[in-house]
């Protein structure tokens, strides 16, 4: 019995011994090794609202805003080409550019964005509450959208690079049975995403 427990402990130490060795490599090489679960929540952007979702979403999507690719120092345009935010805080005028066009074919409107913004809200879905202080967004026309919100957000621009606020082609949405009601549902959607 005790020689059994001699034994024992001696093969541990033998297969501890290059496992700390590996330890001590690792540590003179400052390799990090990171590890990521994959959990797809839904790749419906009114919905979807973990890791790996957001960067599915941003590989199909595209959305008024973002950060460029090097660093988070500053937003950049993306489908909007500027914006403008009112005295009071609380309007944001959103110009949008005129030669965008989803991979259904159909070009990019004001609609389409008044309908993605409305839906985050209305779906209720996990990324719901990053649109609670939208109180109304309107096309103006084809190319310009106004967002008015409830109180004053100095983020609200910085959150529209958020993949939840992807714009979504409303026409193929509605036509699967998406909406941005207020009683709105969350649908799998394809790629519906914006190309050009």
């Amino acid at each position: 019995m005790f020689l059994r427990r001699i034994v024992v402990i001696v093969l541990i130490l033998v297969m501890a011994v290059p496992v700390l060795n590996g330890v001590s490599s690792a540590q003179e090489e400052k390799v990090l090794v990171v590890g990521h679960a994959e959990a797809t929540d839904s790749l419906d952007p009114a919905r979807g609202y973990t890791q790996t979702t957001s960067l599915i979403l941003r590989a199909t999507y595209q959305n008024l805003v973002t950060f460029p690719d090097q660093d988070a120092s500053a937003l950049i345009p993306m489908l909007a080409t500027e914006w403008s935010i009112s005295d009071d805080g609380l309007t944001y005028t959103l110009k949008l550019r005129d030669d965008a066009v989803f991979s259904s074919g159909n070009p990019l409107t004001a609609v389409d964005v008044v309908f993605s913004l409305l839906r985050v809200k209305n779906v209720q879905g996990s990324p719901a509450f990053l649109a609670a202080n939208i109180a109304s967004a309107t096309a103006v026309d084809d190319y310009t959208v106004t967002v008015t919100l409830s109180a004053v957000d100095p983020s609200f621009v910085t959150k529209l690079a958020f993949s939840a606020f992807a714009i979504v082609d409303s026409k193929v949405v509605m036509e699967n049975g998406g909406t941005d009601a207020e009683d709105a549902a969350p649908l799998c959607v394809g790629a519906l995403g914006v190309s050009g």
